[in-house]
C-alpha cells in the first residue's frame, strides 16, 4: 500500500514504513521525522537537486527550484540522512526522459 502525504505533516507513527521515497523535495528541518518513519531493516529512498544545477538553469538548459534554499550543498545528503547506514550515494548531472538536472541520490537503511 502507497501512501501519499504532505511531508511537513508527516502524521504517521514512528517506523511505520518498510521504504521512504522523496524525490524532488527538500526540507532539510523533517529529515529527523522522515528517518523515524522507516521500520527496522527498511530504507529510505531519497532524490533531490543539489546547488550546482542552478547553473543549469541559469543557462535556459534545465528547470526547476531557482532559489538555494531547495538545494543540497554539494556531500550534504548523507549528512542529512543519519543516523541511517548510506547502502549507496551518487550526486551529478542527469540527463534522462525527466530532463538534465543536478541532484543528488541516496538509498539508506534503518538498522534491523
Amino acid at each position: 500500500m502507497g501512501v501519499v502525504a504532505d511531508a511537513a505533516l508527516l502524521p504517521f507513527k514512528p517506523a511505520s514504513f518498510g521504504v521512504v521515497l522523496v524525490t524532488n523535495f527538500l526540507e532539510r528541518t523533517i529529515f529527523p521525522d522522515i528517518a523515524a518513519l522507516i521500520a527496522p531493516g527498511g530504507y529510505l529512498v531519497y532524490e533531490t537537486y543539489t546547488k550546482p544545477h542552478l547553473d543549469l538553469v541559469h543557462r535556459g538548459l534545465a528547470s526547476g527550484p531557482t532559489s538555494a534554499t531547495y538545494l543540497l550543498d554539494p556531500g550534504e545528503l548523507p549528512t542529512l540522512c543519519r543516523p541511517l547506514q548510506v547502502v549507496t550515494c551518487e550526486e551529478g548531472e542527469v540527463t534522462d526522459d525527466a530532463g538534465r538536472r543536478h541532484s543528488a541520490r541516496i538509498v539508506a537503511r534503518r538498522d534491523p
